[in-house]
């Protein structure tokens, strides 16, 4: 199998971090000379291997977008597994978050 060519064009958020060395990360990346696409995936601390991810094209990140609008925050941390005190203590919230600008997210209803 050949070599998977990657560049990290955009560093968005880390979304996990377990302190094993590895995070789990949003990141703007052209994969073997493509366009850019946002990718989701767990990623060593110093970007040399990666663990399988999700990638998506721009109609794809929309339509995620669109459907994550629709998700309650409450409903979903009610569920989640406190893991830190840290986490004990936070309040579900919405986050707006500034656009890459590499990225236009416009959403058409």
């Amino acid at each position: 199998m050949a070599d998977v060519k990657y560049e990290i064009v955009e560093h968005i958020a880390v979304i996990s971090d377990k302190g094993s060395g590895w995070t789990r990360e949003v990141n703007l990346v052209k994969w073997n000379d493509g366009g850019i696409k946002v990718d989701i995936r767990d990623w060593k601390d110093n970007k040399s291997s990666m663990r399988k991810g999700i990638t998506l094209n721009r109609q794809e990140f929309l339509s995620l977008v669109k459907s994550f609008k629709k998700i309650d925050a409450k409903t979903i941390s009610e569920n989640v597994t406190v893991t830190s005190a840290e986490d004990a203590k936070a309040t579900p919230q919405v986050i707006e978050y500034p656009q890459p600008e590499n990225l236009d997210l416009a959403v058409n209803e």
